[in-house]
Parts: C-alpha cells; sequence; structure tokens
C-alpha cells in the first residue's frame, strides 16, 4: 500500500510537473494528482475539491500534500480534510521535492514528509554572480 501525493499550486506548475514526469507508469507505483487554486474559488469548493482529490488518492497509508503556499482558505480546508484521512503537508513545494517523491516511491507517510522536506531545504541555493566589466 502507497501513500497518496497531491501536487496543491496557486496557478498550473502542479500540473505542469505532472504532466512532465517521465515515467507514465509513475501513478501504478505512487497515486498522483496535481490540483490548482484559483482565486475565484471560494473557501467552500476549495475544500470540496480537495476533499474529493484526497479520498481519491487515499489507499489506506494517507496522502501527502505538496503544496506553494498555504493561506488561510487552504488551512480550514486541510484541516476539514485531515478529519477524514490522515494527511501530511509540506509547503514550498519546488522540482526538487517533487523529483524525491518519484524517486523513492515506498517510503511511509512520515518518512517520505522528511525526504520531501529535506530534499527541497538542499535545493535552496545562492549563487553569487560578478558584475559585467
Amino acid at each position: 500500500m502507497h501513500i497518496g501525493v497531491l501536487l496543491l499550486t496557486h496557478d498550473d506548475f502542479a500540473h505542469q510537473l505532472v504532466d512532465a514526469q517521465q515515467s507514465p507508469d509513475v501513478d501504478s507505483v505512487l497515486p498522483l494528482r496535481a490540483m490548482a487554486i484559483h482565486q475565484e474559488m471560494g473557501a467552500s469548493v476549495l475544500s470540496h475539491h480537495l476533499s474529493l482529490k484526497i479520498r481519491e488518492l487515499d489507499q489506506g497509508a494517507g496522502v501527502l500534500v505538496l503544496c506553494d503556499t498555504v493561506g488561510e482558505a487552504l488551512a480550514v480546508a486541510l484541516s476539514e480534510a485531515a478529519r477524514e484521512t490522515l494527511i501530511m503537508v509540506v509547503a514550498g513545494l519546488n522540482h526538487a521535492m517533487f523529483n524525491a517523491v518519484l524517486a523513492e516511491p515506498n517510503h511511509d507517510l512520515a518518512a517520505q514528509s522528511q525526504r520531501v522536506l529535506h530534499a527541497g531545504k538542499n535545493a535552496i541555493r545562492e549563487y553569487s554572480m560578478p558584475m559585467p566589466d
């Protein structure tokens, strides 16, 4: 039994990540979905769609939600979804986090959450560039 993974962003970034995945059979190993949050979504619509996605993904091992940021409406919707399903949320979604999930999909929810958090933090780098002459 695998955890489910929901990529959740305030634009189409989540869909772009899923569409660009290199292995088309990932979903058979790791249930994976993307969802975009749009400004015109009210809190109740967001909560409804989020609950549907999470229920669709849950196979009994929980769902890891990787999102760009958590605002008030999303926090409420996630809290409501957590009443029905075991979920963990890691905010600050970047490519490294997504790749970490795909690279080793067989971890439990807590271990995968820590792996993703670590990968995301390690991907943040500062590069000092010299000024042109």
